[in-house]
């Protein structure tokens, strides 16, 4: 019944109910991903330490050092998704480009290249106002329909949500479980005043 619902939902005519659908389904899976990633790195981390014997203090400081693991992978990978350094530094995400516009077509949001782009009636025409166009297809002779769109922006934006959100859900379950683990240390389980203070940590 629940996965009828959510057919019902992702193909309900009500745009505004399908993005927020999918909005949902992709936070749930996002937060289930960053539980199955933090529970794995967790354990293998806490096995390959233990065997050193360390200290209780040692481990909270493993544990946190965990947590800034996530959080400066996640900063990294948000500057070179962006074009803060690397690759991605040189490009142009303001820049328009057409892409194929027609949901029914195998090559939906490809960018136009070749003879197709010349073919474009509003590059024909001049018009460099227009967003909205069609060019005919070479090899099949169809007019198709082709909109002019940020594509690079798009999906430097698309890339660095799901990266960063998954990131920062990682990031957050290890805080959690480094100022667990402070909890539990000699120095903070003996009053409630104490073991308070993870928690404002957290």
């Amino acid at each position: 019944t629940f996965v009828m619902v959510l057919f019902v939902l992702v193909n309900t005519t009500d745009p505004e109910r399908r993005r927020y659908a999918w909005k949902v389904i992709t936070n749930t899976i996002s937060v289930f991903m960053g539980v199955l990633f933090f529970s794995g790195n967790n354990t293998v981390m806490e096995d390959f330490f233990k065997q050193f014997g360390f200290s209780e203090g040692t481990m909270v400081v493993v544990h946190f050092m965990h947590c800034f693991v996530y959080i400066a992978v996640m900063m990294l990978t948000i500057g070179y998704i962006t074009g803060v350094f690397g690759p991605n530094k040189s490009i142009d995400f303001s820049s328009d480009v057409w892409v194929y516009a027609d949901a029914m077509l195998v090559n939906f949001e490809e960018e136009v290249v070749g003879v197709e782009l010349k073919n474009i009636r509003a590059e024909q025409r001049k018009d460099t106002m227009a967003k909205m166009s069609t060019t005919v297809d070479e090899k099949f002779g169809l007019e198709v329909s082709v909109k002019k769109k940020t594509k690079l922006k798009e999906v430097a934006e698309r890339r660095n949500k799901a990266w960063s959100i998954l990131l920062a859900h990682m990031g957050g379950f290890a805080a959690i479980d480094a100022c667990g683990e402070m909890q539990q240390h000699s120095a903070f389980r003996t009053s409630p005043l104490t073991a308070i203070i993870p928690v404002i940590i957290s």
